[in-house]
């Protein structure tokens, strides 16, 4: 998503890795946790989610316990804690690779329980779903807020300072 390319030889994320990319005229932040369960805790989620408008969260296909853990952070944002009302996609990824272990009907059953703006397949690898995933979430965005009202000053000013 964010380049539009992928190399065989890049590393999994250690940590947390961040980056921006823009999406239909949309800039997204993108936090990478790498699915890491020291990211999932109740603050940690909350600092990531301040100020966002919408979230994608991703799962390994391949993995069964992965899809689970992307369904329970979901459920997290969602619940009572948190109580995050803002459009979630979620990229069911990996779909390239033939040992899934998560079928398709399980994803469009987590994305009609969870109430999501969009789930889908993706694969990083051969790019298919990525952008129309995100294109997906752009859409589900509340529209941005109006800039407050410009106050106009009448009659001429005698300073020439701005302050």
């Amino acid at each position: 998503l964010a380049k539009g390319e992928f190399h065989e030889s890049t590393l999994a994320t250690l940590g947390v890795a961040h980056f921006n990319v823009t999406v239909k005229g949309v800039k997204l932040e993108i936090w990478d946790t790498a699915g890491q369960e020291r990211y999932r805790s109740m603050d940690t989620l909350k600092l990531y989610l301040r100020g966002a408008a919408g979230a994608i969260v991703v799962a390994d296909l391949t993995r069964a316990a992965s899809f689970d853990a992307a369904v329970r952070v979901i459920e997290q944002i969602r619940g009572d804690e948190i109580g995050c009302k803002i459009p979630i996609a979620l990229a069911a990824n990996k779909s390239d690779l033939p040992s899934r272990q998560v079928e398709a009907a399980a994803v469009q059953a987590a994305a009609a329980d969870l109430k999501l703006a969009d789930a889908r397949e993706t694969s990083c690898k051969t790019g298919d779903g990525v952008l129309a995933l995100a294109r997906a979430l752009v859409k589900a965005l509340p529209p941005p807020e109006a800039p407050p009202e410009t106050v106009e000053l009448k009659g001429p000013s005698s300073s020439t300072a701005c302050c």
